[in-house]
């Protein structure tokens, strides 16, 4: 059996982690990763510059780290709020909402996420890639809709879903938080249109 003791030093570890996660995200957000500094994120994080170096072997280990919470955290939100049981074309309007909502209460981390992160190389933009298979995941349950939806070609979730993240990323690069959730009809009949007749998608976002 473990020790008490030897659980709590995991926890306190995973919690040192967290916190220079939190703080990285922080820093890099208001400064750019490449003013960000390991000995900067500690500080701000309460630590030791030690505890930096303990816990990533540099700052492109702890951006892709930050890089997968955030976006787990986005997926999550969208996962939660397109709930079982209501219409799919009603989940899909809520999922966007969520995404749009959480960008705009995120936006610093999110134009760090979506531009930035992607410099460091092949470990970001593999993440990128699995983060937007998520998404698209959840857009291809439409596919049962209708004999239409069931013989639409095979990359059109990830042409939809990538379009529209490519949107929203050109949004916050011009810093117009307001606009992202005037986006949200627009994408939502987008994202429903080859699902749905043009009539029924308007009514939803209507």
């Amino acid at each position: 059996m473990r020790s008490p003791h030897g659980r709590g030093s995991r926890r306190d570890s995973e919690e040192e982690r967290e916190r220079l996660v939190d703080a990285f995200t922080r820093v890099a957000a208001e400064r750019g990763y490449a003013e960000t500094e390991a000995a900067q994120v500690a500080l701000v994080a309460g630590l030791p510059p030690s505890a930096f170096d303990a816990h990533f072997s540099g700052k492109r280990q702890c951006l892709l780290a930050a890089y997968d919470r955030f976006f787990d955290r986005l997926v999550e939100e969208i996962e939660d709020a397109m709930e079982l049981g209501a219409a799919w074309p009603a989940q899909v309007k809520a999922g966007v909402g969520a995404a749009l909502g959480f960008v705009v209460e995120s936006a610093g981390p999110a134009r760090l996420f979506a531009v930035e992160a992607l410099s460091v190389g092949a470990p970001a933009v593999e993440r990128y890639d699995a983060a937007i298979q998520r998404m698209v995941g959840l857009l291809r349950l439409g596919r049962g809709r209708s004999a239409k939806a069931a013989a639409l070609p095979p990359l059109t979730e990830a042409v939809l879903v990538a379009g529209a993240v490519s949107l929203v990323t050109s949004v916050l690069l011009a810093e117009e938080q307001v606009r992202l959730v005037e986006l949200e009809p627009r994408l939502v009949e987008v994202l429903l249109l080859p699902y749905a007749d043009a009539g029924e998608a308007r009514e939803l976002v209507a």
